[in-house]
C-alpha cells in the first residue's frame, strides 16, 4: 500500500514541476514584455523582475548560499535583459557575475564568457 501511494506521489510532483516551469516561463515573457514596453525604472517590471526571482526560489538560493544556484539565476536574467534589448545591463550583470564565478570556481564561467563575448563583438562588428 505504501509503495502505491510514493507511486501516485510521483506524478503529481511531475505535474506540479511542469506547472511551476510553465508559470516561470509566463512571468519570463511577461517580464521581457515589460521591459520593452517601459524599461527598467518602471514599478511593474520591477515588481515582475520580483516576482520570477521568487518564482526561481531566489530566497532559498541565498538562504542556503546556493552560489551556483544565484550566478545560473543570474544568466538567465541576463539572457531575459539581451531578449529585451537592454545589452548593456546584461553585459554590465554578466561581468558581475563573471568576477563571483571566478571567486568561487564555478562552473558557469564558460557560458558566462561566451554571453559577454557575443554582447561585445555585437557592439563592435
Amino acid at each position: 500500500m505504501e509503495n502505491e501511494e510514493k507511486f501516485r506521489a510521483i506524478p503529481e510532483n511531475e505535474d506540479e514541476n511542469s506547472q511551476h516551469e510553465s508559470k516561470t516561463e509566463a512571468l519570463k515573457a511577461e517580464l521581457i514584455e515589460y521591459l520593452k514596453e517601459h524599461g527598467f525604472d518602471d514599478k511593474n517590471t520591477r515588481n515582475k523582475i520580483s516576482e520570477w526571482e521568487d518564482s526561481k526560489n531566489l530566497w532559498k538560493k541565498q538562504a542556503e548560499d546556493d552560489y551556483f544556484g544565484i550566478i545560473n539565476l543570474n544568466i538567465e536574467l541576463a539572457e531575459i535583459f539581451i531578449q529585451s534589448g537592454f545589452k548593456e545591463e546584461a553585459l554590465e550583470l554578466l561581468n558581475l557575475e563573471k568576477k563571483e564565478a571566478i571567486d568561487c570556481d564555478c562552473p558557469y564561467l564558460e557560458r558566462i564568457e561566451e554571453l559577454i563575448d557575443k554582447l561585445e563583438k555585437e557592439d563592435n562588428p
